[in-house]
């Protein structure tokens, strides 16, 4: 099973952490009424389900890892395709990148080759994955 396709791509590099996590959002008609001891007006819009995912290069796949980078970071007006495992299988969705790190590991004094760190990379849906029953 892949862990993680972006733009229906694998690459060629390591998978080190995923974590997921969820938001109900509302829609602005949710909120607190004036009465006092009144229950909270609901009005979910639905779940979306964010993953925050971890990659590391492997030895020697310095381009691959740079592909990665330059992938993530192109910004779009339309979401990118990605699948990621989910429970048993995999959810697949359309996403933006919201927001990324990766240190710099070292440069090589000889071959002048630059080695990044691991890229932590935050991943949220652009529109709800399970909506209101």
């Amino acid at each position: 099973m892949n862990l993680v396709k972006i733009d229906g791509r694998e690459y060629d590099v390591l998978v080190m952490d995923i974590q997921r996590s969820f938001e109900i959002r509302q829609s602005e008609n949710a909120g607190q009424t004036l009465a006092m001891g009144r229950r909270e007006v609901l009005d979910p819009v639905g779940t979306y389900i964010p993953y925050t995912v971890t990659f590391k290069r492997k030895q020697g796949r310095e381009a691959e890892f740079d592909r990665l980078w330059d992938t993530v970071i192109t910004p779009r007006y339309d979401g990118v395709p990605v699948e990621i495992i989910y429970n048993q299988t995999t959810i697949k969705y359309d996403a933006k990148f919201v927001s990324g790190s990766q240190p710099l590991k070292r440069i090589d004094p000889i071959t002048k080759k630059v080695y990044w760190g691991n890229l932590t990379l935050n991943i949220e849906p652009v529109q709800a994955q399970v909506i209101p029953e």
